[in-house]
Parts: structure tokens; C-alpha cells; sequence
């Protein structure tokens, strides 16, 4: 059974902050599986960025579809596509991520991260 994630992050004054949403497709309002405001302390690539996210946040060992958004350029996604073949990634729209970049600025904001897991 495939898994869905939505990402984004964001960077400001050398930190990032990121959002990261495990949800079930279909339903509206989506239904989360797991969420996860992320802030880190440093400055790093959006290759290595993405794939600290998913080394930490993602099971790799199922299929999963990610989707991110459009500012994650196509050269660093060819790179993903070869280090996690079971993963397809997509580029979306704004608007369909509200909620993980609500999730990136309000980690930002606090300065920590917090997860929360569903029993779904």
C-alpha cells in the first residue's frame, strides 16, 4: 500500500524550517497519518535538506509518493530519483501545501521541532 507525504521548507536568517504531512489521498479535509514542524539550525543544500527529511521522517522500505513544492528544482530531484527508487516525487502547487507550510513557519517561529504521530 502506498504511503503520501507533502514537504516544504523554508529558509530564513541561515535557519530552515520544514513541514512534513503523512496523509490519507481522498479525503477532505485531508486526514493526517503524521505530521512534523522541523527547525534546523543550519544551512545545508535542498538535496542534502530533502534527504535528512526523509532519512528521519519517511520509511523508505514501501512505496511512497512525495510531493514537494515547485521551487525544488528538477536537477535535485533526478538526484533523489537515483538515491530512493521507491519513492516518486512530484512538484505541486501552493495552494495544496498550506498546511506543511504552516508547519515550516511556525517551526521557524519556535525555534524547535515537534512531531505527532496518529493511531490510523
Amino acid at each position: 500500500m502506498r504511503r503520501y507525504f507533502r514537504l516544504y521548507y523554508k529558509r530564513w536568517d541561515g535557519n530552515i524550517g520544514a513541514g512534513l504531512e503523512e496523509y490519507v489521498p481522498g479525503v477532505y479535509p485531508s486526514e493526517l497519518k503524521m505530521f512534523a514542524s522541523v527547525f534546523i539550525k543550519q544551512n545545508t543544500s535542498d538535496y542534502d535538506l530533502i534527504c535528512k527529511l526523509i532519512d528521519s521522517y519517511c520509511p523508505t522500505e514501501g512505496p511512497i509518493k512525495l510531493f514537494t513544492t515547485q521551487l525544488v528544482d528538477r536537477y535535485t530531484l533526478d538526484h533523489l530519483r537515483t538515491r530512493y527508487p521507491n519513492i516518486v516525487f512530484r512538484r505541486t502547487r501552493g495552494s495544496q501545501i498550506k498546511g506543511v507550510r504552516d508547519f515550516a513557519d511556525d517551526a521557524l517561529r519556535r525555534r524547535s521541532t515537534i512531531i505527532e504521530k496518529g493511531e490510523i
